[in-house]
């Protein structure tokens, strides 16, 4: 698919912040727990609001923009 390894996910149920960032070192992806997917996710959807609605977006920006990136490069 030609993603680089910000955008390429691995969503595991059963596991550690800490072991999120050294499993997504070892296979040079982005590991994340299942509750963290949504506000990683939308961190990277936020590039391309010209093609997504807008309301689609911006519903939960309040609430995610005090998150840490967590390994997140938005460029």
């Amino acid at each position: 698919m030609g993603l680089d390894n910000n955008h390429r996910y691995m969503i595991l149920t059963d596991i550690t912040d800490s072991a999120t960032l050294a499993v997504s070192s070892l296979f040079n992806m982005t590991v994340v727990r299942i509750d963290n997917f949504y506000s990683n996710f939308l961190k990277i959807m936020k590039i391309f609001k010209e093609y997504i609605p807008a309301k689609d977006i911006e519903t939960q920006s309040d609430q995610q923009e005090n998150l840490p990136d967590e390994g997140i490069t938005i460029i």
